[in-house]
């Protein structure tokens, strides 16, 4: 029988504070799903979700990414240090098994594609929490390769709301991107649809005590194909590729937005989409932190490619909190880097 205690304030640095009332505050039997979770804000909320105790399972395509993580989590020292079943004798291992056995219980890697609905319902039964994170990014491969961007992006993110209806989940969060508003692409236009579809599973659960709802991010610090690891890359001949010197980015790390993430979860969540408030930087800042001398080559903008990253379009409806917005109410706002001065900042490495 599935138990409801979540903690819906829960962030890594407050744990220790609660560990006199661990097993109090914790739910140690609650299970979370992440699609996509090999990848790398699955990995982010991988570790945290361990660390606060969630059994985990990481559904993923990739069996060589399943296998990276297990490599990734055994060599984080930060990890290590604060994932309570790990004893002295586990961080003392210099070669770790595919699955060490500390972690028996605790994470469960699965293989498997949002594609095949019959493969999700088996992988959701017993699971309470879902974030829903898989999804075909590349701009480039999306525009060539569209009907493949449909199957997974959209058609597969019906499947994961079906398999969410059909289990019973408690809580379903999807991870979404501020190209979903006003798209200028096809993978802009997926993710709009993928808002739509998620949202819309609050009107097919029935009486089912469930809620769907989503966060929107920026193109996220240290995440894969990124600038930030692109130019870690070009550090080394000094030339960096920009195209356009008046481009604008958020600025928000992986481990921030598994954390705005987890804080969502509990009783008080709406059926709604949720956006972080976040500071701006010039891309232009952005160089100076890999060569003392960089060059920069100006290359143009990409088909379908945006000066500016916009997390509220003009049209929707927001209501705005100390720390973040929610889509609703009846004030409109167009929310965009590279407006606010106020919120702009020289980006750093850490």
């Amino acid at each position: 029988m599935k138990q409801e205690q979540i903690l819906a304030h829960w962030t890594p640095q407050n744990k220790q504070q609660l560990q006199p009332e661990w097993k109090e505050r914790f739910n140690m039997s609650s299970v979370v799903l992440i699609t996509g979770g090999a990848g790398s804000l699955g990995y982010e909320l991988t570790k945290q979700y361990l660390i606060a105790g969630y059994q985990v399972r990481v559904y993923s395509r990739d069996e060589y990414k399943h296998w990276d993580l297990i490599n990734k989590l055994s060599a984080d020292e930060d990890f290590r240090n604060q994932f309570t079943p790990i004893t002295a004798e586990f961080r003392d291992f210099v070669r770790m098994p595919f699955l060490p056995r500390e972690m028996f219980g605790y994470l469960r890697l699965l293989i498997g594609d949002v594609r095949d609905a019959g493969r999700l319902n088996r992988a959701l039964e017993g699971v309470d929490i879902v974030i829903h994170t898989a999804a075909l990014k590349q701009i480039e491969s999306g525009e060539y390769n569209p009907q493949e961007v449909v199957k997974t992006n959209i058609d597969g993110t019906q499947n994961v709301v079906d398999a969410c209806i059909n289990n019973n989940v408690r809580y379903a969060c999807l991870v979404s991107s501020d190209k979903a508003v006003n798209p200028s692409n096809l993978y802009g236009a997926s993710k709009y649809m993928q808002e739509k579809l998620w949202l819309a599973g609050n009107n097919l659960k029935g009486s089912r005590e469930m809620t769907f709802y989503g966060a929107r991010f920026g193109n996220l610090r240290g995440s894969k194909g990124s600038v930030w690891e692109l130019f870690e890359k070009q550090k080394e001949t000094g030339i960096f590729t920009i195209t356009d010197e008046k481009m604008t980015r958020f600025d928000y790390s992986l481990k921030d937005a598994s954390e705005f993430i987890i804080k969502r979860e509990g009783t008080g969540v709406k059926p709604t989409i949720y956006i972080p408030k976040m500071k701006w930087y010039s891309i232009m800042d952005l160089p100076k932190l890999y060569h003392p001398n960089p060059k920069i080559e100006i290359i143009g903008l990409r088909s379908g490619e945006k000066l500016f990253e916009e997390l509220v379009g003009e049209f929707e409806p927001v209501i705005e909190f100390d720390t973040h917005y929610k889509l609703g109410g009846d004030k409109y706002q167009s929310i965009r880097s590279g407006i606010d001065l106020d919120t702009k900042i020289t980006p750093t490495l850490e």
